[in-house]
């Protein structure tokens, strides 16, 4: 039997790093430009006004959209994953098309904040979801189809063509609304 000391245990730790103070001031004169060019207004403006289409589908005013969802037998359980995809759609369409981060994570969060005050148990669910939807967003090739066979999974129609269609559509119709909302939003470009 082999006797063990204090001595014969190493610890490995991180060394800790100290933020570089430049990217602190660099950030701050970031946030502080576009707080004063109203850019950071506009994005919490336009995450609040996302969260209450993904909140209420029937008032997103969208041709397409609405034709969409009038073809398609929605139950309530099919809803609930339409907002889930809704708000998949304009997670990563945010985060794609407004290409400074601090104006695309101000958005997000202003969108998810307003989601959790309207329904926490909707919120909470996203990231199961999620999960599901990034995988398909990853692989980089065929996304919007493979979107739409994780929305037909997550609805319990797994290889159903006509889910898998609706949720291709869905996902690409309301990432056209979201760019169209970005750009109503007017964000200042210095």
């Amino acid at each position: 039997m082999t006797d063990f000391e204090d001595r014969d245990i190493k610890i490995f730790s991180k060394k800790v790093e100290q933020d570089d103070p430049e990217s602190l001031i660099r950030l701050a004169e970031e946030t502080a430009r576009h707080r004063n060019n109203g850019n950071i207004a506009k994005a919490v403006s336009l995450g609040e006004k996302i969260a209450k289409m993904i909140s209420d589908v029937g008032s997103i005013e969208d041709t397409d959209l609405r034709e969409l969802m009038d073809s398609f037998p929605i139950d309530e359980k099919i809803l609930y994953q339409v907002r889930l995809l809704l708000t998949f759609a304009a997670e990563s369409t945010l985060h794609r098309s407004l290409n400074i981060p601090l104006l695309s994570t101000t958005a997000v969060n202003s969108m998810y904040d307003c989601l959790m005050e309207c329904d926490r148990s909707f919120y909470l669910d996203t990231t199961d979801a999620f999960t599901f939807y990034y995988v398909a967003f990853r692989k980089h090739d065929r996304i919007v189809e493979r979107i739409g066979r994780r929305f037909a999974m997550l609805c319990g129609k797994e290889a159903d063509e006509d889910f898998e269609r609706f949720g291709s559509s869905l996902y690409m119709i309301f990432c056209k609304v979201i760019e169209s909302e970005k750009t109503k939003s007017e964000f200042v470009s210095d």
